[in-house]
């Protein structure tokens, strides 16, 4: 009998605890978005959507469509002026008073209006040659075009980069909530056995409400780990450009971990030295300060001019030249040779602009040197991060291997009144505590493989032959 009635009573228990957790489980349910239903987003739809929606990458795309015009008008320089002119009119005039033979002023007796009109037409052809200032300007907008080209480049390589590490970090929060829940059922597992024990008076209620309590625990997890899924699919958004991708779920991208120890670190500084964007960027701004330079320098020169025109008008009574498209009553041309020499530019301005343009081209060598040295200074750097990042996985992988094993025993123990609940919640803490470390020492791994490839200037892999 009082073996049906402990029986009883557990059955009593249970039935109570399902309807206690059944009002959490519901409002979990309701607040939880519908994920199975959502669009999924790959990492290469987010970099297509953040190469056409990012406003940093467009604006880049937008100087190099100034490429074309400044080629165009550096070619004008070279080029002769040619202008077409044309003009016609016409006017009145009418006097009251006159002067006599003597020189006298007389009142006109006949004040009458006499009308006249003109036209004229002129083409005229000038050219001016200024030593090789014009070969610099060309040199100068083909370096100007290249800057942008490298800064739209540049910008195009920083926002694959950001744009994966956001996509990573979504992906790892989405991953975390995903535990989290996993870890909510077995807390709820661990309420039963407390019910169970506690129904057959080998436990106490503490237990039971102490398991309760980590149940209540778990559900606040799972709440601050959706908040921050929310949060990463909103900075996700914010870098893509689309506002919109809170309403997406990541689609896993595989987490491969490899031992870079194999990698040589001489290999690779030589290869950033290489492909740096930032690099290629600095270079080419130095070339357009050479052509800076020596345009300073051409500035000084004597400068030749040549020229010629011809024109040919009318002039008439009344309105007979008024807009005449064929005038033929004049005609006249020219032709000029100049040769100008600037002398305040030559003696005195000029020097101190081609100065400027020396130290311009000098401290643009030492940008590019200062910048040599910090990119190799940031791949050694991050490739020891790297390496440190790879070690960190596999003793965060041991110690989850070990936790769960011994929270494994521990809960066979406590199923058998051989382990107390302290022990057992322990157990349950350190396991959960090694689970999230281990997926956050894998995704650490990631923003560090990240961040050298953003110091080389593209993927390992095909540099390496890694195949991670």
């Amino acid at each position: 009998m009082r073996a049906i009635g402990g029986a009883w009573i557990a059955v009593i228990v249970l039935v109570s605890g399902t309807v206690g957790e059944l009002g959490a489980q519901q409002s979990e349910a309701e607040r939880a978005p519908e994920r199975e239903m959502m669009r999924m987003l790959t990492l290469e739809e987010a970099l297509q959507l953040a190469a056409g929606h990012n406003p940093d990458y467009r604006r880049a795309l937008n100087e190099v469509e100034l490429n074309p015009t400044a080629a165009r008008a550096a070619w004008a320089s070279l080029m002769p002026s040619l202008n077409l002119s044309t003009s016609t009119g016409t006017g009145f005039s009418q006097s009251t008073r006159e002067v006599d033979f003597f020189g006298n002023p007389i009142e006109n007796p006949d004040p009458g209006r006499n009308y006249s009109s003109s036209a004229t037409q002129s083409l005229s052809l000038s050219w001016s040659f200024q030593g090789l200032g014009a070969r610099h300007e060309m040199t100068e907008a083909r370096a100007g075009n290249r800057v942008r080209e490298l800064q739209r480049d540049v910008r195009r390589h920083a926002l694959e980069i950001e744009v994966t590490r956001s996509f990573f970090e979504a992906q790892e929060r989405e991953e975390l909530l995903a535990l989290e829940e996993e870890m909510l059922e077995g807390r709820r597992r661990d309420l039963e056995a407390s019910e169970r024990l506690y129904a057959l008076a080998r436990h106490d209620r503490t237990d039971v409400l102490g398991a309760e309590l980590e149940v209540s625990r778990q559900l606040g997890n799972i709440e601050e780990a959706r908040g921050e899924l929310q949060k990463a699919l909103l900075a996700l958004g914010g870098v893509v450009g689309a506002p919109d991708l809170e309403e997406v779920r990541i689609a896993p991208e595989p987490l491969e971990v490899f031992d870079p120890e194999a990698v040589s670190v001489a290999g690779l500084v030589a290869a950033a030295l290489d492909a740096s964007p930032r690099l290629r960027e600095q270079e080419a701004a130095l070339d357009e300060r050479r052509a800076a330079r020596g345009s300073a320098r051409s500035s000084r020169l004597p400068e030749l001019s040549v020229g010629a025109g011809i024109s040919r008008g009318a002039t008439g009574l009344d309105q007979q030249a008024f807009l005449d498209i064929n005038p033929r009553d004049s005609r006249s041309g020219n032709f000029n040779v100049s040769i100008s020499i600037p002398l305040q530019q030559t003696f005195l301005s000029g020097a101190h602009q081609e100065q400027q343009a020396e130290v311009g081209v000098r401290n643009q060598t030492e940008t590019l040197r200062e910048t040599r040295v910090e990119v190799e200074e940031q791949v050694r750097v991050h490739l020891i991060d790297l390496a440190t990042a790879f070690r960190r996985v596999e003793l965060r992988e041991r110690e989850r291997e070990l936790a769960e094993e011994r929270l494994r025993l521990t809960q066979e123990g406590y199923r058998m009144a051989r382990r107390t609940f302290e022990e057992l919640q322990s157990a349950l803490r350190d396991a959960a505590d090694a689970r999230r470390e281990a997926l956050s020492a894998r995704y650490a791994f990631v923003r560090a493989r990240l961040d050298l490839e953003e110091s080389v200037g593209h993927g390992l892999d095909p540099m390496l032959g890694l195949v991670p």
